[in-house]
């Protein structure tokens, strides 16, 4: 009964009332905005009312139309005048908005009525919001106002809408004379205005997605309807297409097409963040970032000289040997591995895998100096590396993109592993190994997620390397608790991470196992969007 009928009629009369006695009011502060301001004196507006219905908005404006030399209005804290910022403190200047309550498009209590262009970015409980008529005051302007996050404004509106009664409506009421009294909650923390809502769903991009399908599941279960999650591959069969919400096929990463297709997907799909799950395109992403950058886009991915050091395992060596960090000995050849050998520096069995190789694709052991010659000959590419028989671990790290500085770790024992990498492992902490990654990290430029394998021998940690990218046993970490897709999410929307290093719980086993994807071929085809002519399944 109060929501749809005394709460009308509540708001007519006391609009009606306020217009009749404040008119007075009404009519010098409009005076004082002619001859401060200028004219004209009302700030009119389209905006959302009830059921997303547009109507004019009404108030004095509190700004001047100062403008550059190429004739655009210059930003707000140099047009906000300290009378216009006298207005806004004391909210005379939403006096006008009473007519908007009298007609009918407004009520003195409900969510603030904002821009237009904001209703495609809310999520589908912000929509509720606009289940009642907007106010000229509400329960997020009694707690913050503009101090507050959008996140934090539409719960307090959800809130309100599912819990609106008379009781409720006279407590935001005087509680609203409270804040205006004591001026809280004008501005936010570091604007004239309130920084435009970019919207809470955060568009993030997978770039060659294949059988990451229980990454994708975790976005989802850590954001819910706040993300949307693109991806792209050149297999119309890659596993992990199917728990996106848009999918794209695309050509090779060394196609000249693709970095333009995966700029425009950008476009497209007004993408906030993008990554890859294999090594060979990390480099690609961080040679472009610039032109990402341009369009909005986060690269997770490190600057191009760190993603090349990571891509190059015998430079990677090299720079961390010349920087007296502990590292797996490694030959960029056969001759100069023989060397160390014939003056005992180094013994067999050895360890082979390529240069630039993707996880343990090539990798293997070798026992005699004959074999050794042998691959080495058969495959340049291949590098040496002492056997390291010391116990073999790794970590999950999230390098902040603002701070630039790690903020989470999370490191595990291998207990068995397969050519994909580690499948069965245990969580385990050390603050030597900590301090070990702070002080590795600190050398280079990294950006987002990685994964560093290490191996502890003779009372030593020694870094093998560094995949800057979501490890395959990332599930690990997320399933204990350690959350990056959190740490992404706040980033994008502008906000640093504080550190949480170390904060899970030790002996936590993973033990990974496979799943399947069962689909008609026709709902594969008819998902997936095609960005080049390319093959059918069946050719």
């Amino acid at each position: 009964m109060y929501r749809h009928v005394i709460k009308r009629f509540l708001d007519f009369m006391l609009s009606l009332t306020a217009l009749i006695l404040l008119s007075p009011l009404f009519l010098i502060v409009a005076v004082m905005v002619r001859t401060k301001l200028g004219s004209p004196v009302l700030f009119k507006q389209e905006r959302p009312g009830k059921n997303e219905k547009i109507f004019t908005l009404y108030k004095f404006r509190t700004m001047t139309d100062q403008k550059d030399e190429n004739g655009q209005l210059l930003p707000d804290e140099v047009r906000l005048t300290s009378f216009g910022k006298f207005l806004r403190s004391t909210s005379l200047d939403e006096l006008p908005e009473l007519i908007n309550i009298l007609k009918g498009e407004m009520s003195i209590v409900g969510p603030r009525p904002l821009l237009v262009k904001y209703l495609p970015l809310y999520n589908e409980t912000q929509k509720h919001r606009h289940d009642v008529r907007p106010g000229l005051t509400g329960l997020a302007q009694i707690n913050g106002r503009n101090a507050i996050t959008w996140e934090n404004k539409f719960e307090y509106d959800v809130e309100y809408v599912k819990n609106l009664s008379f009781a409720l409506d006279v407590s935001i009421f005087f509680g609203t004379i409270r804040a205006v009294l004591k001026r809280e909650g004008i501005n936010s923390a570091n604007d004239a205005t309130m920084e435009a809502f970019k919207g809470t769903r955060m568009n993030i991009l997978f770039c060659s997605v294949g059988r990451r399908c229980e990454l994708l599941k975790d976005f989802r279960n850590t954001l819910g309807e706040n993300v949307k999650i693109v991806v792209t591959d050149n297999s119309e069969v890659a596993p992990a297409m199917a728990f996106a919400d848009r999918a794209y096929l695309v050509p090779l990463i060394n196609d000249a097409a693709y970095i333009p297709m995966i700029l425009d997907i950008c476009k497209k799909e007004n993408i906030q963040a993008v990554t890859t799950l294999i090594d060979p395109e990390i480099m690609l992403l961080a040679a472009h970032r610039e032109e990402f950058e341009k369009l909005g886009v986060t690269v997770l991915a490190p600057y191009e000289e760190t993603a090349q050091l990571c891509f190059d395992k015998f430079r990677m060596y090299r720079f961390l040997s010349e920087k007296g960090v502990n590292t797996v000995r490694t030959y960029g050849t056969y001759e100069e591995f023989m060397k160390d050998f014939e003056n005992g520096t180094i013994t067999f069995p050895v360890f082979v895998k390529p240069r630039t190789g993707s996880g343990s694709v090539g990798a293997r052991k070798i026992d005699t100096p004959q074999l050794l010659r042998q691959v080495t000959q058969e495959d340049e590419s291949l590098i040496i590396q002492e056997l390291m028989t010391g116990k073999d671990l790794d970590a999950d790290v999230y390098v902040d993109i603002i701070s630039h500085k790690p903020v989470a770790i999370f490191s595990k024992k291998k207990l068995s592993t397969t050519i994909g990498g580690a499948n069965k492992t245990i969580s385990f902490k050390d603050e030597e190994l900590f301090a070990f990654i702070k002080e590795i990290l600190a050398l280079m430029r990294f950006n987002g997620p990685l994964d560093m394998d290490f191996f502890y021998q003779d009372g030593k940690y020694y870094l093998s390397e560094i995949n800057p990218r979501f490890g395959g046993a990332y599930l690990h970490a997320y399933g204990a608790g350690v959350d990056f897709i959190k740490m992404i999410y706040e980033n994008v929307k502008g906000r640093e991470n504080k550190e949480e290093i170390g904060n899970y719980e030790e002996d936590i086993v993973m033990m990974m196992y496979d799943s399947v994807v069962i689909r008609k071929k026709s709902e594969i085809e008819q998902s997936m969007i095609r960005e080049e002519n390319d093959e059918s399944i069946n050719s």
